[in-house]
């Protein structure tokens, strides 16, 4: 019987220079199987060199092999080409190539659905926008055929991109009023700075990358939070009801042990509940739970809890 403690760390990072961010540590004791929320700490931005010995002396000090981070690991196909460019239209790049292809079959699908049936098409978007139809393979919102309308940029757009929009989108402008661009929302210098720290973790330390929002959304689909919660979280007014119910639901349905301070901290603090979700989603990474992973390099992943 393997006793072996797993442990996994998650850092939310804050898009902005004056934000904060948080360092959660989930640890798996085998005998009481169950998961301790072993720390929450803050860190504040730019107190260089005292962050950089911090993130490396944590990674160090509770010998971890696995973090959850939630800005991009990995750039757009880009970033890296060598081809003398003939414009980012004509790209020939295969990853490129694909993504426009998918893209461009979504919008076909519901043009013919359109054009077949417009007073039928018109009812199911409706249904579907409003929420009696919980999906559609091939009718397309309002808003999400817009989106794909604008194409797929190579220069700024992931492939994984497109695989978020056609399973998420929708959901995500519901309940966040937000949409999943890879580097819509970023802080260039979080992830120009961990390039640089990644240099010097330990070589066996495994970073991968999730989505607050996408690992919220996952936590709706298995039933362990309400949609209620998603609401609450909406408000400013409500917002820490919601927090301080997903945290209720997370320790009693994933069986996870908080400290009273930590649970404190996660419900008055928005960063540190982003930080701990993450973390949370890492589970699956350590579990025998399969892995949802979005890209070839394997480090972008949905989580299965």
């Amino acid at each position: 019987m393997n006793l072996e403690k797993k442990r996994l760390a998650g850092l939310g990072v804050g898009s902005g220079k004056k934000d904060s961010f948080f360092f959660c540590v989930l640890e798996h004791f085998p005998e009481e199987g169950r998961w301790f929320l072993k720390t929450c700490q803050q860190l504040k931005e730019f107190q260089y060199p005292e962050t950089e010995d911090s993130l490396l002396s944590w990674s160090k000090d509770f010998d971890l092999k696995t973090v959850v981070v939630d800005f991009a690991l990995t750039m757009p196909p880009c970033y890296s080409c060598e081809l003398d460019c003939p414009g980012s239209f004509n790209c020939p790049v295969p990853e490129v190539v694909e993504a426009r292809s998918e893209l461009d079959k979504l919008l076909k699908k519901d043009s013919d659905l359109l054009e077949k049936n417009p007073k039928k098409y018109e009812q199911d978007r409706h249904a579907l926008e409003t929420g009696k139809l919980e999906n559609h393979d091939s009718i397309l919102s309002k808003s999400f055929k817009r989106k794909l309308k604008k194409g797929f940029i190579p220069y700024w757009n992931r492939p994984l991109d497109l695989k978020v929009w056609r399973a998420y989108y929708d959901d995500l402008l519901q309940f966040f009023n937000s949409s999943f661009d890879s580097f819509g929302n970023e802080n260039l210098i979080q992830i120009l700075r961990f390039k640089y720290l990644k240099r010097h973790f330990d070589p066996k330390l495994n970073l991968y990358e999730s989505n607050y929002y996408l690992c919220l959304l996952e936590l709706l689909k298995k039933k362990i939070i309400l949609k209620k919660n998603l609401i609450d979280m909406q408000s400013i007014e409500t917002a820490v009801l919601g927090r301080m119910d997903i945290l209720k639901q997370v320790e009693e349905k994933l069986d996870v042990f908080m400290y009273e301070n930590d649970r404190e901290v996660m419900i008055k603090n928005p960063r540190a509940f982003q930080s701990f979700i993450l973390t949370l989603s890492g589970r699956c990474l350590l579990e025998d739970s399969p892995s949802v992973f979005l890209n070839s390099e394997k480090n972008f992943f949905i989580p299965q809890f």
